[in-house]
């Protein structure tokens, strides 16, 4: 369970990470786009927008990522692409390439979506398979150049291909190269809040206080129902003293996530988060509340016992 003392900068953020780098690795990304192919939507608006709602592949975040598919299952759905599609069509050669990369075999992986490329009307999903084959490969200036090649050939296409790209850059250490992807991601996409969000986050991770709260302000002005912005500026808050209003948005956070479509479970720490927030806050009532709230949440986890024991014991 982890505390208000234990939070650190990152630590939820680098879960969501793994799940992300999870995906890249080819479990449940290279079943998504095998399924998706084999049904006809070989676009790569199709893929990217109807991932999630695929009911053959389940996504779980419930102390950690929990997938619910394996290499196996892809490589037999990217085999049946394989065999259904002639050597003359790019979706045979995007599928040889997925089974490479499957098997570890990243030269065989790379030539075949280069072949892929040169075979399609519309190379975009090759483009993301070869960056991602490049990622694997731990080659990230030749993902970063797919990954322009992508956003050049259609830039209102997808919000995530370019947070992929910042992504690389905020790996590399280089904010500003981060931020610049955020930027051409919100000038693409301008209803989007997350390219805001996005660039919050990693304000907050790395102590840009002003910049964390402008960032993630507008991200839950354009999307009141994401409970994200809402954690972060909690976090955010706390980071610069102000506990009563870091308490009150992650209360909020705490009602916009029981109210948010999906499956995902809410978690427990929040609860823990909230109650320490204002316990530094000196409301010791609106305390109570929050620990309560997450006994009810969370039976099984004696930290809000034993948090209402120590406001009980309070003179």
């Amino acid at each position: 369970m982890t505390t208000m003392a234990s939070c650190r900068p990152g630590d939820l953020d680098e879960r969501k990470r793994e799940v992300i780098r999870a995906v890249l690795k080819l479990t449940m990304f290279s079943l998504a786009c095998a399924l998706l192919i084999f049904k006809g939507a070989t676009s790569g608006g199709a893929l990217l927008s109807n991932f999630a709602k695929l009911s053959e592949i389940r996504l779980r975040f419930e102390g950690g990522a929990e997938l619910k598919s394996t290499p196996a299952d892809a490589k037999r759905i990217w085999e049946r692409v394989a065999a259904a599609k002639g050597v003359d069509q790019p979706e045979h050669w995007r599928a040889v390439g997925e089974i490479a990369l499957l098997d570890q075999e990243w030269g065989k992986a790379v030539l075949a979506f280069e072949q892929g490329i040169v075979l399609s009307a519309d190379p975009y999903n090759l483009y993301l398979a070869l960056a991602r084959a490049h990622l694997v490969m731990g080659n990230s200036d030749g993902a970063m150049s797919n990954y322009e090649a992508v956003v050049q050939l259609d830039p209102k296409r997808s919000v995530d291909v370019y947070l992929l790209a910042a992504d690389i850059e905020l790996q590399r250490g280089n904010y500003p190269g981060f931020a610049a992807w955020c930027e051409r991601a919100r000038q693409s996409f301008p209803n989007s809040h997350v390219p805001d969000r996005t660039q919050g986050i990693a304000a907050w991770q790395l102590g840009k206080w002003e910049e964390a709260e402008r960032l993630l302000q507008n991200a839950h002005q354009k999307s009141p129902g994401d409970p994200y912005p809402l954690y972060y500026l909690a976090l955010t808050k706390s980071a610069q003293g102000d506990f009563l209003a870091a308490a009150r948005y992650m209360e909020r956070a705490i009602v916009t996530f029981r109210e948010m479509p999906g499956s995902f479970p809410l978690p427990c720490d929040w609860f823990v988060i909230a109650g320490d927030l204002y316990q530094q806050a000196n409301d010791l009532k609106a305390a109570k509340s929050m620990y309560q709230q997450g006994l009810v949440h969370c039976p099984q986890e004696q930290i809000f016992t034993n948090r209402l024991r120590a406001i009980q014991a309070v003179p």
